[in-house]
């Protein structure tokens, strides 16, 4: 089993056991079609992890129906999964050439349906950065800061019952 696929496992299960509410936003996984045309839009391979990752779960439905609650679905540390159609329309938006790589792939989002910030990974280097509609994006800064390394602090946040995983490069 991969780091990320590892990762993803102990979130899951954390969310079905604790917060099913969350785990019901999750969608079903993209499709080897869907993930090789985002591919060819993106004009970059996806990272093996990030592949794995959407092949499990295109994203996530971001409010459950009749919910008293509409955050469930931002359960990685404040943030949801975007979909790979949701990261192609974000990835377009920062595509500029002041500040934006092409090889950096949208994959979190402070509001999937309205994203202003989030994460990125970086096809190039395996490295997560954050993202905003406003500011210059950035690359992490921490050369340990992978997408593997990310949800594996996501989910010791959830099994200890913490609110955010605070990455702090660990």
């Amino acid at each position: 089993m991969s780091e990320v696929i590892g990762a993803w496992t102990r979130i899951e299960n954390q969310l079905r056991n604790e917060a099913p509410a969350a785990y019901r936003t999750l969608r079903a996984g993209a499709t080897e079609a869907e993930l090789a045309d985002a591919e060819g839009e993106l004009g970059v391979a996806l990272p093996e992890g990030l592949r794995e990752l959407w092949s499990l779960h295109d994203g996530i439905h971001p409010y459950e129906a009749g919910s008293e609650e509409p955050n469930e679905g931002l359960f990685l540390d404040g943030e949801g999964l975007l979909s790979v159609a949701q990261a192609l329309l974000v990835h377009d938006i920062l595509n500029r050439p002041d500040g934006w790589l092409p090889q950096w792939i949208p994959f979190t989002a402070d509001d999937p349906e309205d994203p202003f910030c989030g994460l990125f990974l970086d096809a190039a280097t395996g490295l997560v950065g954050s993202w905003n509609r406003q500011d210059v994006s950035e690359p992490a800064d921490d050369p340990g800061h992978t997408l593997a390394r990310h949800l594996d602090a996501i989910a010791d946040a959830l099994e200890q019952g913490t609110d955010e995983a605070g990455w702090n490069g660990a």
